[in-house]
């Protein structure tokens, strides 16, 4: 059997047309396919299942391996064929310019904020950067281009790096307390859903201590979220001619100044100040401005059991106190205090919201844990919100890395350890500062019609300023820098995002374009020719 696979065999099936056809269309139906996902899912996800995939690189070399074999399959060289082998050179000379692009190409993106250098571009591929702080041991793991979650089983220094989620969302998981706290209602936890006909949220607010992820205040736009001990609802129902209110998370007690006879004096800028003594320490109270005390240093004592409320600053204001299940609110000139259980709603007074609580407890933590999901936009939510997550486990406790949360440091085995999520950079030899960002808009929206931005390119042979828009990119040491996007800081400055492109495959890829335009011309030329040689003549 084996005459049947020698290389004249093998290269008759390669070069067939058949198998180019077969494979051009599983090409061409895999990029409809891609296509869809990427509209679906977005560009990201589109690359690392289908484009970055090894079966549709197998695709492309296979069908690359048919077009060396056709031409090879044609030789010697016969002159009727000179406009098919320029174009199957042309062909070649893409691949062969793709495949050096892909290996030793760069495509990534610069982040530039005004007046602010930078010489990093970001690179799409995830790294675990790990640093031994106390010897200066550093070490980078590249994460795998994985869709899926998947199990990294690394080991470093007897710490387990276990999960890699390239896609994944907060989840809110409950969770036993490692102290024994018992039932203690100042130490409640709940989630409530707050939505109307256009809006939806799922809010979880904690008193716990070892609650590191969710606070007890939380902002909606205007609507104020206020979560207290269960205990704090009959302090509102106090009066007082101060309306002031000093409450004790841990104790769950509260109380007016004019119950305890504190004196409520002014400051040299004229703002309520009072001054109480607990336990030998002394606490110093700004009502108007802040619910936290200060020392006689005048450091804040963010770890202090006691606050103070000032019912004006919540009177004039869309404000929600919060008492795991019951819920106050100001109407018509006074608190109003209403029950809510455990699966009911509650109509708020402003612009029709309503409140139901999906759960509560006076012993269990609520913890922030990563889950996979598929970068498809939920309802009422922006497209592609994910962010990447990595887990690593130690003896005692399993740490998660995410995009908004990419550094820890923890003490192993009587060292310290960072490890932060990042992505892979590439130093620039110079440097790129954003002096001036530029934004149309669409006649009478928001929506921009087109943006650029003014750069200065900082280099050896002294600073240049170019012009960046789109079809005029910025081309400097083999670099191409392209318009993709911008930003808003919190200072209410734009800053601008170009990609980043290193291209040394680009004259193999275009000259091999070339080719195929001048081979089809010689190969219609010869068609053509051959044509009227052999229509018949009229007699």
């Amino acid at each position: 059997m084996h005459k049947y696979l020698n290389w004249n065999t093998f290269e008759r099936w390669v070069s067939s047309m058949k198998v180019a056809v077969a494979i051009i269309s599983i090409m061409t139906f895999t990029m409809i396919v891609a296509t869809f996902v990427e509209s679906y899912y977005g560009a990201e996800f589109a690359s690392r299942l289908i484009y970055k995939s090894l079966p549709f690189m197998l695709m492309q070399f296979f069908l690359f391996l048919s077009v060396i074999m056709a031409l090879l399959g044609r030789l010697p060289f016969v002159a009727r064929l000179s406009g098919f082998y320029v174009i199957h050179i042309g062909l070649i000379l893409i691949a062969c310019g793709s495949f050096i692009t892909y290996h030793s190409g760069v495509d990534g993106q610069i982040t530039l904020s005004p007046n602010n250098p930078n010489r990093s571009i970001v690179l799409p591929d995830d790294i675990l950067a790990i640093t031994n702080l106390t010897t200066g041991e550093k070490l980078d793991l590249t994460l795998p281009r994985s869709v899926f979650s998947s199990s990294l089983g690394k080991i470093y220094k007897g710490i387990k790096i276990d999960k890699y989620l390239p896609f994944s969302k907060m989840s809110t998981k409950w969770m036993e307390s490692k102290k024994i706290y018992g039932d203690n209602a100042q130490l409640s936890t709940s989630s409530y859903l707050i939505f109307n006909k256009d809006f939806n949220k799922n809010v979880t607010l904690s008193l716990h201590p070892q609650s590191q992820d969710y606070s007890s205040t939380l902002e909606l736009g205007n609507i104020t979220l206020q979560y207290l001990p269960a205990s704090f609802s009959e302090c509102l129902q106090k009066e007082s001619e101060s309306r002031l209110i000093v409450f004790n998370s841990v104790e769950g007690t509260c109380f007016t100044p004019e119950q305890k006879q504190l004196s409520i004096g002014k400051s040299k800028l004229g703002n309520r100040t009072i001054r109480m003594e607990v336990n030998g320490i002394t606490y110093i109270f700004f009502p108007d401005f802040s619910p936290v005390p200060i020392s006689e240093n005048f450091e804040l004592l963010n770890d202090s059991p006691l606050r103070i409320l000032s019912k004006k600053l919540f009177e004039t204001n869309a404000t929600v106190f919060l008492f795991g299940n019951k819920y106050a609110v100001f109407l018509d000139k006074k608190w109003q205090i209403n029950d809510l259980k455990l699966g009911n709603t509650a109509d708020l007074p402003w612009m029709g919201l309503k409140l139901r609580l999906l759960k509560h407890s006076n012993n269990l933590i609520p913890v922030s844990i990563p889950r996979y999901i598929l970068p498809h936009p939920e309802e009422g939510e922006s497209s592609n919100r994910f962010e990447n997550a990595i887990s690593f486990k130690t003896d005692k406790k399993t740490y998660w890395l995410t995009t908004s949360r990419p550094e820890v440091t923890i003490d192993h085995g009587g060292e310290q350890i960072q490890f932060i999520l990042t992505k892979k950079t590439l130093k620039l030899p110079f440097e790129l500062v954003l002096t001036k960002f530029k934004m149309d808009t669409n006649p009478g929206t928001n929506m921009p019609a087109s943006f650029e931005s003014f750069v200065r390119l900082f280099t050896s042979e002294g600073p240049k300023r170019h012009h960046i828009y789109m079809n005029n990119p910025l081309k400097y040491q083999g670099i191409t820098f392209y318009q993709s996007s911008y930003f808003k800081g919190r200072d209410g400055e734009f800053g601008s995002v170009l990609s980043a492109n290193i291209d040394p495959g680009r004259a193999l890829k275009y000259f091999g374009s070339l080719l195929l335009v001048i081979g089809s011309l010689i190969h219609y030329y010869i068609i053509s020719k051959r044509k009227k040689l052999t229509r018949p003549q009229n007699a």
